[in-house]
This record gives C-alpha cells, structure tokens and sequence, in this order.
C-alpha cells in the first residue's frame, strides 16, 4: 500500500510497525529500493530491551538485515536532534526508500549541537577523546556514555552514528579516530567491519533474547555499562 501511494500520487507514504515484523516486508522494501520510490518505513521496538516482549518480539538480525538492502537507508536515531533530523531526511524527495529504527524503553535527554550536515554524512563525534573511540548507534549511545564515565583514566571518543550504511572512508577521516575501537550496537555485529577497519571488540547481541524486564536482561547478556568498560580495559592494557 504504501509503494502503491509513493507509485500514483504526490503524498509521501510511510508505514509503521515493530522492527522485528520487517521479515514479513522485506519484498515490499526490496521492491521500493528497485522502484527507486520515496516510501517510508518506520520500525519500533528495535532491541532486546523491549523486555517482557519476549523473544519472538527482539530484533537480533533485523538492523544489518536492512542495511544490505542495495539503495535503503536505515536511520536509527539515538537523542531529539537525531530524530528531527531523521524525519527531515525521510521525507525529502531522495528518490530511495527510508527506514527510521526507534526504540520503546525509556531514554535519557542526550544534548548536543549536531548540525544536518553531520548528521547526513552516517556519523559524527558526539564527545572528543584521544585513547579510545567508541562508536554507538540509537539507544547504545547512552550505554557508550555510561561507559565513557567509567573509563575514568581514559579520554573516550564517542562516535554517533544515525546511518551506519552511508558511512565511508571520507567521514571516518573527518573524525580523527584513536587506534582503539569498539563498537556497541544491540544486534548482530557482522557487518561493522564492512564500514569501520581495525575494530578492537563490537559488543553486541548474537544470539535470540529473553522475557524478561530490561534490567535482568542487561546482565544476563552482559551489556550493562560496567561490564563493557571492564572488558575495554581488559583489551587495552
């Protein structure tokens, strides 16, 4: 329905569901990608830390998934001037679909002075920091954060990234990254190293979830902020 409206009228259409459900959708995308139309899918739900949804509602696989769709562009917004900015750049006339990937649990206020012209090159330095870079999307940007303030002895830099597949070598050299990289996104990690060379550890989630509430599934994968800057140290020193 959507692709139909992008087809045969000047409205731009988008469609809306949880993250998980873009398996049943994925022709329809594929098709939009082909077509070269403005379609607009939003997905919500977009982690683990949806809780006692249970497996069957936890995206694992879906958010690289997306990304090898050739022409797609998958925004997962990570503060309010990156979901601003993600709407603005769904809906203006690109001439290629566009997913935006929100998440349901509740998030801290992240400020920050992003410009759109950052935002539209996939990434940009949300803190400078000279030991180590950290690169996060969506939700894990607070996680990234956390683990930033732990590192008490280490400058980290944050590395924001709203569009991981438009990310390329220009903009990775605009960033002046640190020889130590870690990665931190709520999915499978394969494919990061197609973007980013040289990654030290990417944490993340590679195996089904649980139903459970967000704090016990935290620990029971290991994705809290203190074990993520303990095992940091552990591989830098």
């Amino acid at each position: 329905i959507v692709n139909g409206i992008a087809l045969h009228s000047n409205l731009m259409p988008y469609g809306s569901t949880f993250l998980v459900f873009s398996d049943y959708m994925r022709p329809s995308i594929r098709l939009a990608s082909l077509m070269k139309i403005n379609s607009v899918f939003i997905f919500t739900h977009d982690s683990i830390f949806l809780g006692e949804d249970g497996p069957t509602h936890q995206p694992i696989e879906h958010l690289m998934s997306l990304r090898l769709i050739p022409g797609l562009e998958v925004v997962r917004p990570a503060n309010n001037n990156e979901i601003l900015y993600a709407y603005r750049y769904a809906f203006e006339n690109k001439n290629n679909p566009t997913a935006i990937v929100l998440s349901r649990q509740d998030m801290k206020y992240l400020e920050n002075n992003l410009q759109y012209e950052e935002f539209v090159r996939g990434a940009y330095e949300f803190s400078p920091g000279k030991d180590i870079t950290i690169f996060a999307t969506g939700s894990e940007l607070e996680i990234a954060l956390e683990v930033s303030n732990l590192l008490k002895d280490l400058s980290t830099q944050i590395i924001s990234v709203p569009i991981l597949n438009k990310l390329q070598n220009e903009t990775l050299n605009l960033l002046n990254l640190n020889s130590e990289i870690f990665t931190i996104e709520l999915g499978r990690s394969v494919g990061w190293d197609s973007y980013i060379e040289n990654i030290k550890k990417s944490f993340s989630i590679n195996s089904f979830g649980k139903s459970a509430p967000i704090e016990d599934l935290k620990n029971e994968f290991d994705f809290t902020a203190e074990k993520i800057a303990k095992e940091i140290k552990k591989l830098i020193n």
